[in-house]
């Protein structure tokens, strides 16, 4: 799967296992790598956001990132260059 070339990372789809629901269709809570990041500024740590998607980002860089826990992994989210 190719992605949109902005960061060096890999983009990964979900495989279904009976642990893993695909697609992911739930309220995460998202958490930060670093301080808070000027672009989420007003919106706390742990905030829960709806997610439906079937595919996540293996980051291959390393950036200030956003990201969810999923069944005890980390899954990057977002990020600012």
């Amino acid at each position: 799967m190719v992605g949109l070339d902005l960061i060096k990372g890999e983009v990964i789809s979900f495989v279904l296992t009976p642990d893993y629901r695909v697609p992911h269709i739930v309220w995460n809570k998202i958490y930060y790598d670093v301080d808070i990041p000027d672009y989420m500024k007003g919106i706390e740590m742990v905030t829960s956001f709806y997610f439906v998607h079937s595919y996540y980002c293996q980051l291959l860089e390393s950036i200030p990132s956003v990201f969810v826990d999923y069944f005890d992994r980390n899954l990057f989210i977002g990020f600012k260059k």
